[in-house]
This record gives structure tokens, sequence and C-alpha cells, in this order.
């Protein structure tokens, strides 16, 4: 966990960037930071399917303020609720997943 938390801290320090983009012929998957968001994108070549999961900068710290070898759900799940909108798109052909906050309770 020590190492997660030190690259996490690392890739924070580094502001907006992309830090990794894998392609092969089934996918392309990109990992990066915009603003105050973790982006992680995946997306099928054709352009048919597609992921999306956008995660607030402030949640990743949450959960890695757990001690020790644990990460802290409760911190995390407290950063969400301060959170509205999408934070999960998935596309393919026939349907539309979307997981998001909304003020409802």
């Amino acid at each position: 966990m020590s190492d997660l938390r030190k690259a996490w801290n690392e890739m924070k320090a580094t502001g907006d960037a992309e830090f990794a983009t894998v392609e092969d012929e089934d996918q392309k998957v990109r990992i990066a930071r915009a603003g105050n968001l973790m982006l992680i994108h995946v997306e099928k070549p054709n352009g048919t399917e597609s992921v999306r999961v956008e995660v607030p900068i402030e949640v990743v710290d949450a959960l890695f303020s757990g001690q020790g070898e644990e990460l802290n759900f409760r911190a995390g799940i407290a950063e969400l609720q301060k959170r509205r909108g999408d934070i999960v798109r998935v596309h393919d052909d026939h349907s539309t997943v979307r997981i998001w906050i909304d003020e409802g309770n």
C-alpha cells in the first residue's frame, strides 16, 4: 500500500497529464488527470463501446488516508457525498449505463 500511496502522490503532484495509454487490437485504455479528475477511458477501436470513469482527486486522497495497509472507504464515500453528476458511463451499440450522484437521499 505504501508504494501505491507514493505513486499516487507523484501522479497528483504532476498535475494534468496522460499517465498511460495501452492499445491492442481489441481496445484502447487511457489513464490521465484533467483538473481535479482522474480519468480512465476504455474504447473499442470501432467506436461502438466505451467506458468512462471519472474520479475526483479528493476521493482518491480520502481513500489513501487510511492507516497502514488499509484504504479509508468511509472517507472516500464521504467525499463522494459532496459530489453531483456522472462518475461512470458505459456505452455500446444497444445500451447506455450511467452511475451518478444526485441530490436525493
